[in-house]
């Protein structure tokens, strides 16, 4: 039999939806009626006929071409497989191969997804003739997806009925009583065939279409659902697992503060390989308004980083010569706009800290200070340093009108856009473009497209020495040591237990709408988090209180990254990420300064410490004592600060 366990009858549906004449005299024992290809003048099969031929897409329009290729392909299956005998074992390989829409290959998988069926030989004619229409258009017959429901596909399978009734392969009884059955009659197994990784999978069709125009292949939407092409990706499947099930325990540990959605993307440093994507909670839950799971939050979304975004501005900063790791702000209540449109930043616990030194403000995440910086350097200076970072083009985040506010992460980002701009101070300010896609073969197996040799090459939007003064700061965030408030919570450690090294930063909206976190390892894994609701409900508890970055984000990447890290997987070459950290590259001199004023000593007496600046950006000697200044207690002192204060500002 063509496939093996089929009924006769459904025997016959499938070799008519073959499209293959085995031969006229034959017809009694092999019913089989061309449905698409024509026969040729002799009434024989044609190889055509046989094995329909692969469509080149990435040839079409290339006519001549395409023609003799097919012609080639057709000579070659005649010869390898002649006779009846052969070319039913084609159409045996043919029927259990293509494509019938509803994640379905083949006859046997068709016949479960849609009907629940796993034995061919109870497929009554009515059912069988339905899947024989599949083939032709299955994605626009699913009636899974088509938004008629199933209605096509039933005018498609009435259509194969009345053929073969005309052809007298079925009676004029079995006819009508198949053409009366409905789609309910049918018994559909109402089950959607789950796609392993749907947000992944989409954004790979997204990037394969955008590979296949620049490639010169006509309607690529088009050849990315039917050219046939082999795809291998970049997840490493298996932490992808581990990802969403990270996600989904942290988003459910905190649904008392009304957080129902969360998003994770892990890039490869070093390549700009998308190691993991989870754009939802669960992409299958659309009855929640606040989960609304189709909506891919990594990849479509544009969310406020908050104070996440508040690195990208201090390194504008920096870069531009604008301030240094120990520039003075003073962190005071100040008025931003003018007597008619005030703007008066807080901090979330609605402190003032007074004088401090640039890298305290943002390992502090003050808000205030943050405003004075994006002040110091200018909206469009960040805007471009953001477009060079592949954050958002210049010409969105100026459309925003940002102004100072651009300071507190106030434009909407993208989470994997974001993600891919921490990557550069991963790889010392190297930035490799996001990437799901290793390589594409079409269907002759030829290699169309390799990330390798085809990739854009990576750029340079800072130099090592730039990102160097970032990263000490950030790097600082994971380090108990350093970060009294939240490097507990952040700080990873190697399998033998020593702190590695790693870059973090928080970020929570002012209405408690968005919080993410963004964090990596020098030379590895950048990890970007998101957690919220998709109707953009605040999260905050029954008592009004907000969710911060601090007690949700945080613990997601820190456990997520530890297992990425620690554990063999693909994407490391299965064994841990050595502990390593970046060494002061050229361009960093490293200068003492003093602790309370930024400025370098003598008159500090044993309130100094060692920072690092670009070249020439050392400031001069401080020759004013500090003693008494500023308050009775002294110079000020962020440690101070924070252990009175409780919680940081805005984080």
């Amino acid at each position: 039999s063509i496939v093996q366990g089929a009924s006769t009858i459904t025997q016959q549906v499938i070799k008519y939806a073959g499209s293959i004449v085995l031969s006229q005299e034959a017809a009694d024992d092999t019913i089989v009626v061309p449905s698409i290809a024509p026969l040729d003048q002799s009434g024989e099969p044609t190889a055509d006929e046989v094995c329909p031929p692969p469509r080149l897409t990435f040839l079409e329009g290339r006519g001549f071409e395409d023609k003799i290729r097919e012609q080639i392909m057709a000579m070659q299956v005649t010869a390898a497989y002649p006779g009846r005998e052969g070319k039913e074992l084609i159409l045996a390989t043919y029927l259990n191969l293509i494509f019938y829409g509803n994640g379905s290959y083949g006859i046997k998988a068709a016949a479960a997804n849609y009907f629940g069926i796993d034995d061919l030989s109870h497929l009554t004619l009515s059912q069988a003739a339905f899947l024989a229409a599949l083939p032709q258009r299955p994605s626009a017959l699913d009636p899974y997806q088509n938004p008629d429901g199933p209605a096509d596909a039933m005018r498609e399978r009435d259509g194969v009925l009345f053929r073969m009734l005309e052809e007298e392969y079925i009676t004029l009884e079995q006819y009508q009583e198949a053409i009366e059955t409905t789609w309910e009659e049918m018994g559909p197994s109402r089950i959607v065939h789950p796609l392993l990784e749907p947000h992944f999978t989409f954004r790979v069709q997204r990037e394969m279409a955008h590979i296949l125009a620049s490639l010169g292949v006509p309607d690529p939407e088009q050849a990315v659902r039917t050219g046939g092409y082999l795809v291998t990706t970049t997840l490493d499947y298996p932490l992808q697992q581990v990802a969403r099930s990270e996600v989904q325990r942290w988003v459910r540990a905190l649904v008392d503060k009304n957080v129902h959605n969360g998003a994770l993307v892990a890039i490869d440093s070093a390549t700009g390989e998308i190691v993991t994507y989870i754009g939802s909670i669960d992409y299958y839950n659309q009855a929640d308004p606040r989960v609304q799971g189709q909506f891919d939050v990594a990849g479509l979304a544009r969310r406020q980083p908050g104070s996440a975004f508040k690195p990208i501005v201090y390194t504008s900063a920096f870069m531009n010569r604008r301030a240094t790791v120990s520039t003075m702000f003073v962190d005071a209540l100040t008025n931003f706009g003018n007597d008619q449109f005030k703007y008066e930043p807080t901090n979330a616990n609605n402190r003032e800290a007074g004088p401090l030194l640039a890298m305290d403000a943002l390992r502090y995440s003050l808000n205030i200070p943050s405003v004075q910086m994006q002040w110091t350097v200018g909206p469009e200076v960040t805007a471009q340093f953001s477009e060079d970072l592949g954050i958002a083009s210049y010409e969105y985040i100026m459309a925003q009108d940002p102004s100072v506010t651009l300071g507190l992460g106030t434009v909407p980002v993208n989470l994997t856009n974001f993600t891919q701009a921490y990557s550069a101070f991963a790889q010392q300010g190297t930035l490799h473009q996001a990437t799901a896609i290793i390589e594409i073969r079409d269907r002759d197996g030829d290699v169309i497209y390799s990330r390798e040799a085809d990739a854009p090459a990576p750029t340079q939007p800072m130099t090592p020495a730039e990102a160097y003064l970032t990263h000490w700061i950030i790097e600082g965030n994971t380090n108990p040591a350093t970060n009294l408030f939240w490097g507990p919570r952040a700080r990873l450690t190697d399998p033998s237990g020593v702190r590695r090294h790693a870059g973090f930063k928080t970020g929570t909206t002012d209405d408690f709408k968005d919080v993410s976190g963004m964090g990596y390892i020098p030379g590895s894994l950048t990890v970007g988090v998101w957690m919220g609701n998709n109707n953009q409900e605040p999260m905050s508890n029954r008592l009004g209180q907000g969710l911060f970055s601090a007690d949700g984000p945080l613990y997601l990447w820190h456990d997520f990254m530890d297992i990425a890290i620690n554990q063999p997987w693909d994407w490391n070459g299965h064994q841990a990420v050595p502990n390593l950290d970046f060494a002061q590259p050229p361009g960093v001199e490293m200068a003492e300064v003093c602790r309370f004023s930024g400025m370098s000593p003598p008159n500090c007496g044993s309130g100094t410490i060692t920072v690092p600046f670009l070249e020439g950006t050392v400031p001069p000697p401080d020759n004013v004592h500090h003693a008494d200044q500023w308050h009775p207690g002294g110079c000020f002192d962020i440690v101070q600060y924070v252990q009175q204060a409780g919680r940081p500002a805005r984080f």
